[in-house]
């Protein structure tokens, strides 16, 4: 005749023929749908100021740019280095001071996704009049 199909503990009908080999898989009844991908926005990192291949004739000049929301900001030069943290819109500023002549200032910023923005910028310091 044939045998009784019960799914989830409810008489739903019968199956005829010959039952396959294999066993079937059942789908747990709770099973979570699976999350919705969400697309990540890779890590930028945009400086406003200095620009890039600038002179200064001041020793001391504030470095001011974006990247992520609270990502962590480092700034390495010559004379030392500083490490601060964005804020809520990504904004960061610090003051560094340069050495006479060309001045390599690499600026790094790091996210919780291990990912990393750089950038490298040269700032001549020179105290002759133009």
């Amino acid at each position: 005749m044939g045998t009784m199909f019960v799914f989830e503990g409810k008489k739903r009908g019968w199956l005829t023929g010959a039952l396959p080999d294999q066993p079937t898989t059942a789908h747990p009844k709770n099973t979570p749908a699976p999350s919705p991908q969400i697309e990540k926005e890779q890590l930028s990192l945009t400086i406003f100021e200095p620009e890039d291949e600038s002179v200064s004739t001041q020793e001391k000049i504030t470095i001011k740019g974006q990247a992520g929301a609270l990502t962590t900001i480092v700034v390495i030069w010559e004379q030392g280095e500083d490490i601060l943290v964005a804020d809520q819109e990504g904004f960061f500023e610090t003051e560094i001071e340069l050495s006479a002549g060309p001045n390599e200032i690499e600026i790094s910023a790091y996210n919780e996704n291990d990912e990393i923005a750089k950038k490298i910028l040269t700032i001549t310091y020179s105290t002759a009049k133009f």
